[in-house]
Formats: structure tokens, C-alpha cells, sequence
């Protein structure tokens, strides 16, 4: 995901989710529109700081606005205790919004984001100054005032303020916000178009200067290696790159706002397809196991009625999101439902890898069973906390969600929409616009 500071506002103007397979295949990366409408479906799942301090659901609302809504409560809630204006609030402030952001994209797509890249506007002018320009080609000459973007039709590169001016410009686009969408991924494909070449690739200075110009405009999460991300990238070609956007119905129903209509279930469908899993809920459980224990866990959960069981969950992901669809998951398995908390003290750095399945005395049978439903994820572990006829599951990342690296597939369509009757009404046909591959320099508006 990407976000851009304009015109002086912390809105996230850009957002993508790009998938780089494991094992080989093609990457993607997908925009959400900055005006991609959040309904309440999404954000009762998600819970994002208040400014007395507290945390709970937001309201309905452009995915643009709960970076910068999760910032600005945070900045007030540290004023609250005595934090002033220092570098300190500023980055606890960031780190909120960044946070909530991916929450909000985790809970809409259906995926677990595994990293995070943050970069402002000059890194579009850096990035094209450090590979010597970007290949892209206009279906019409321009010349908007607001962005500065005057460019003739065709074939060209651009460099510096007019990379800027290119990725920036939104008025007098025929299909507004989505056009500027498509502007910058045409920009990015070109640009790996042009990173992926044996001019760059074989040119120690360019490699040399592409790296600078990135740590200048990049913010990244702990765990992103940017040496390591560039060379899965160096083992793909140009033409294994593919830039598309998440299907639209038009503007927002339900909402004065100028905001575009998703079908939630669609875009599931949309984002399974692209990751290769199964469709799912957001932060649901992977189902992968290995066969030894599937065969121990199918046994165990023969012996249990699972409505003697109670289950309590626990969500110790730093994105918060997989409790409830993890909970939702054993309630469908027939287990009763218990407590459902996020554990404390939990971030990025804090989290916990592997899911830990707890029983009390006599109740290993139980807990084996609860992990079977959860596709054998988890290590069952004796705990005396745990009262008689409870299971604890405190889940961890492997149980949030096969993610962004999971073996990947080569993008594919979405599902077809459902028959009349059986669908959530009748919505516009999706738009999205055909994709764009890095492999080749396609015209855009």
C-alpha cells in the first residue's frame, strides 16, 4: 500500500495492495480508490483510537479518511496526558493511522497484509529521476492548470516535476479519481517496466542512486527488506507485473459524499482469486495442515459434542482483525460462543506467530477438536487459567490469514456476479478498466 501527502492533508490519496507470489508467478498490484466507500459491514469489525484515550468502530466513510481520522484522535488523546508537539506524538500518531489503515484494508479485502510502505509525492519525483525517466503514453494531450500536467498524445517519458504533474493530475480526466488511478499505475508500470531492464538492473550507479531515492521517500514497516524486495522483483520480468483496480458500481448510494459503490462480497471474491486461496472472511483462519495432524485432529473432534464446549478468543495480531471471523468460524463449527477480546499490549512488534490453543484440566479432547475446526492450525497447550468446558484460543498470525505471500495464482477474474434475486440488488455493471502490465507501455487518459 502506498499513501501520499496532498495538497497539505493526511488523507491517503493512493492505496495499493500488491501480491508477489512465493513461489513464482505473477505479482499484482491492485488500487482501491481513494473514494472506495467503507460501509458499516467493514467497520463494525474494526476498532481504531478515540481521543479520550479509548478505542471503538468509526463510522462509514471514504477509505481515504481513517488514516488520518486514527492520527488526528491520537494526537489529541497523547495532548490529553501532557504530550506536546514533539517528534515523538508525531510518529505515535502516524503509526496510528497506519495501523488503522491496514485494519480497514485487511477487513474489506479479506487478506492479511504482511508488510507496509508508506511514500509522499516527491517520491514519484525522486523514483523517476533515479532511473532516468519513466515510459508513458496519454490517448490525449493535456494541459490542467491545477497540476501543472501538460503533456502532448503518445509515446513519452517523464522525469521529475513532470512525473509529479502526471501521477497528480485529476481534473479534466473523463472518468475523474478512477483516470488518475490508472494514470499511476501506468507510471508504476513503467517504471518497473523500466527497473526490470538490463539498463537498470546492470547499472551499479542507478541501482545505487534507485535505493537512495527510495530511502529518502519510503517509510517502511520493521520487517520490510527493501534489499530483499528488490531482488524477488529482479527475478521477475516486466511482463509478470500486472497493475488493475478493484471493481466499482458507481457513486454511493448511501451517502451525500462523492464516493464509489463496492459489492463487499465481490471484492472477497475478487481478492481470493488474486492470492490463489480460498474465499474468506476478513482475517479468517487458514485451512492448511499437515496431513499427521489433520489425521490426530479429526479423531479427537469425533469424541467431543462441541456445544459442551465454550470457546474464548483472543487476538494477539497487531491488526486486530482475526478474533471475530476466528470466533464466527468455531460458533459455525457448532462451539459455544465465549469471550472475544483483543489481547493487550499487542503490536508489531508483539505479536505472536504461532496460535496457542489452551485447555484446563480433562480437556485436551476438547482443545483438539477446536483446532481441528480451525483446519489443524495452533499448538494445544495445558493451561491452569483455563476454567472447566472453556478452550482458549489466543490467535497469531499464522491463524490471521494466509496473506499477501500465500503460493499465488496469476491474476484472474472475480466470481460472476450472482442471479437476479440472490445478490445484494441491482447495482451498475463493476468497473475497474483493463489491466496494465509493466511488459508493455499502454495509453491512458
Amino acid at each position: 500500500m502506498r499513501t501520499t501527502l496532498d495538497d497539505g492533508g493526511t488523507n491517503t490519496d493512493t492505496i495499493m495492495v500488491v501480491h508477489i507470489p512465493e513461489g513464482g508467478g505473477k505479482a499484482t498490484a491492485v488500487s482501491l480508490p481513494r473514494d472506495t466507500w467503507i460501509p458499516q459491514s467493514v467497520t463494525d469489525r474494526v476498532k481504531g483510537p478515540y481521543d479520550d484515550g479509548t478505542s471503538g468502530t468509526y463510522k462509514p466513510n471514504k477509505i481515504n479518511s481513517f488514516y488520518s481520522t486514527a492520527k488526528f484522535y491520537t494526537e489529541q488523546a497523547l495532548a490529553r496526558k501532557g504530550v506536546g508537539e514533539s517528534p515523538a506524538r508525531e510518529r505515535q500518531s502516524d503509526e496510528a493511522g497506519r495501523t488503522m489503515l491496514i485494519r480497514i484494508v485487511q477487513a474489506f479485502t479479506g487478506l492479511k497484509i504482511d508488510h507496509y510502505a508508506e511514500v509522499n509525492l516527491i517520491g514519484f519525483y525522486q523514483l523517476s529521476l533515479a532511473i532516468g525517466g519513466v515510459p508513458v503514453c496519454l490517448n490525449k494531450a493535456v494541459d490542467d492548470p491545477f497540476s501543472g500536467a501538460k503533456f502532448a498524445a503518445g509515446p513519452q517519458e517523464v522525469s521529475g516535476s513532470s512525473a509529479m504533474a502526471f501521477v497528480r493530475q485529476r481534473h479534466g480526466l473523463p472518468n475523474g479519481d478512477l483516470d488518475r488511478v490508472r494514470r499511476q499505475q501506468a507510471f508504476l508500470a513503467g517504471a518497473t517496466r523500466k527497473m526490470l531492464s538490463a539498463d537498470v538492473l546492470g547499472s551499479p550507479s542507478k541501482l545505487s542512486a534507485l535505493l537512495d531515492a527510495s530511502s529518502k521517500s519510503l517509510t517502511l514497516d520493521k520487517g520490510f527488506n527493501l534489499i530483499d524486495f528488490a531482488g524477488q522483483m529482479a527475478g521477475l520480468s516486466s511482463g509478470n507485473v500486472t497493475f488493475t483496480t478493484i471493481p466499482t458500481h458507481g457513486a454511493e448510494s448511501s451517502t451525500s459524499t462523492d464516493a464509489l459503490a463496492t459489492d463487499p462480497a465481490e471484492i472477497k471474491r475478487f481478492f481470493a482469486a488474486i492470492s490463489g486461496g480460498p474465499e474468506r472472511t476478513s482475517g479468517s483462519a487458514a485451512t492448511g495442515s499437515s496431513a499427521a495432524a489433520g489425521t490426530t485432529t479429526r479423531t479427537s473432534a469425533t469424541a467431543v459434542d462441541p456445544a459442551s464446549v465454550t470457546v474464548d478468543v483472543q487476538d494477539a495480531t497487531a491488526a486486530a482483525t482475526a478474533g471475530t471471523p476466528v470466533m464466527d468460524r468455531l460458533a459455525s463449527a457448532g462451539f459455544v460462543r465465549g469471550q472475544n477480546v483483543d489481547a493487550p499490549g499487542i503490536d508489531s512488534d508483539t505479536e505472536h506467530a504461532t496460535t496457542t490453543i489452551g485447555y484446563g484440566k480433562g480437556g485436551q479432547t476438547a482443545a483438539e477438536a477446536v483446532r481441528a475446526a480451525l483446519g489443524g492450525v495452533g499448538t494445544v497447550t495445558q493451561e491452569g487459567s483455563v476454567a472447566a468446558g472453556h478452550v482458549s484460543v489466543v490467535v497469531g498470525t499464522d491463524l490471521a490469514g494466509q496473506g499477501l505471500r500465500a503460493g499465488g495464482a496469476a491474476l484472474r477474474p472475480a466470481a460472476a456476479p450472482s442471479a437476479p434475486g440472490t445478490g445484494t440488488g441491482t447495482a451498475p455493471a463493476p468497473t475497474s478498466g483493463d489491466a496494465i502490465t509493466a511488459g508493455t507501455v499502454g495509453c491512458v487518459n
